[in-house]
């Protein structure tokens, strides 16, 4: 039977939910808790109850920034799969069964994405009702970390978050997971979607936060030159338009921060890139 670890990036004082969020033990399920920490007071805060638990590794990371705190968890996973999540979701009860039914059932597949369920049920935003590869860039933009679980032997010293983005990144604040899905896309891995819900999450989402939303804009404008090159600049002009056209956003404003992120992610060097 494969095995799973399940890694959680937490931070500072959500450390005190963790004891919460862990599913009873299971033979083949493994936990990964990796702490980001901005000061030692937060130290203090970890359960004792964690980090006694046989099927736990609790790792520590001071500073800040999500791509290296999952880059972090990343680097003590163990097992055959590896699933990354956030510390404000809830497990369904089928959740270990669907992963590793997908993976023992699919033993071509290197990633596996499946759906999101809001605490209240619903689905967290629109999906495919069939099973199917995605292998395009259209296909990966709104897949959340939390959808995707892989082959720790295909990803692990491969594949890993580039630390520009991200929620805590000094200049943008999403989009890491496409990047990392982008670069195993470009590696030539099997992505492959499954109609099945695997968590529940107290996140909203937010795809018009774009129009909005600075750093999310300056963040898209990084993410089509890191897929694009070049042509970045065009399909920035074209989205901001097409923004504009359907009163959704200004033109001049919201170009001009895809415009800004384009020129960051050409001056600046990835931390994290394979």
């Amino acid at each position: 039977m494969l095995t799973l670890d399940i890694l959680i990036c937490t931070m500072n004082t959500r450390i005190v939910r963790m004891t919460d969020l862990l599913m009873p033990q299971q033979e083949n399920v493994h936990y990964v808790v990796s702490f980001q920490y901005t000061k030692d007071d937060y130290l203090k805060l970890i359960p004792e109850n964690l980090i006694n638990r046989s099927d736990v590794t609790f790792v520590k990371l001071r500073g800040e920034g999500l791509s290296a705190n999952r880059n972090n968890a990343l680097k003590y996973a163990q097992s055959d799969l590896v699933y990354l999540i956030d510390d404000d979701i809830r497990f369904l009860p089928s959740t270990v069964n669907t992963i590793l039914e997908a993976f023992e059932n699919n033993t071509d597949i290197d990633i596996a994405l499946f759906k999101t369920k809001t605490y209240m049920g619903r689905d967290l935003r629109q999906y495919d009702d069939v099973q199917r590869d995605y292998k395009t860039f259209k296909d990966l933009l709104p897949v959340l970390t939390i959808e995707m679980v892989s082959r720790r032997k295909k990803v692990q010293g491969v594949l890993s978050f580039d630390s520009r983005f991200g929620l805590g990144s000094h200049y943008l604040s999403c989009y890491e997971e496409q990047i990392w899905l982008e670069n195993a896309r470009r590696k030539g891995f099997t992505i492959r979607y499954f109609p099945k819900e695997i968590i529940q999450t107290s996140a909203i989402f937010l795809s018009r936060l774009i129009f909005v939303d600075t750093k999310v804009q300056r963040s898209f404008g990084a993410l089509l030159y890191y897929v694009y090159g070049m042509l970045a600049y065009e399909k920035a002009f074209q989205f901001a338009f097409a923004s504009f056209h359907k009163k959704m956003a200004h033109f001049l404003p919201l170009f001009n921060h895809m415009l800004q992120g384009i020129i960051y992610i050409k001056n600046t060097s990835p931390k994290h890139k394979k």
